[in-house]
């Protein structure tokens, strides 16, 4: 930040940091300085990239909940493990597995997403699945 802040007068610095409530883990943060020249000293602030990419996961969680395909159509967004993002229309927030928010049938529900992850897997795959309405 120093050697910024003295070549430059202002700009980013990327580093890792501890973060306040997390112990001696250190985190990766990005951070923007500028030289406050009145009294030599400089000012800035910071973010954590993992703060940052965990708000972006959450909000494109909430948008993509919000789609809907007619009156009955819906987006759902899993893991490969299975771990259910958003099912059912809604953003998932206990630990949840696809086939889990598919109470009717989950057993056909977890064989389909086991077929879907293989076809995932394989390059250049489109992959349009269709599951039974609950």
């Amino acid at each position: 930040m120093i050697e910024t802040v003295g070549q430059k007068g202002e700009g980013y610095c990327d580093y890792y940091w501890t973060k306040p409530t997390a112990g001696d883990k250190n985190y990766h943060k990005i951070s923007y300085v500028k030289r406050f020249a009145p009294y030599n000293w400089f000012i800035g602030t910071g973010l954590y990239v993992d703060d940052v990419a965990a708000q972006v996961e959450a909000d494109l969680l909430t948008m993509i909940s919000k789609i809907r395909f007619g009156t009955g159509g819906y987006v759902f967004v899993n893991r490969y493990n299975g771990d259910a993002l958003v099912a059912n229309g809604s953003v998932v927030t206990e630990p949840l597995k696809l086939w889990e928010s598919f109470a009717k049938n989950p057993e056909k529900t977890k064989v389909l997403f086991a077929q879907e992850h293989a076809a995932a897997l394989q390059p250049g795959v489109i992959i349009s699945t269709t599951l039974c309405r609950n």
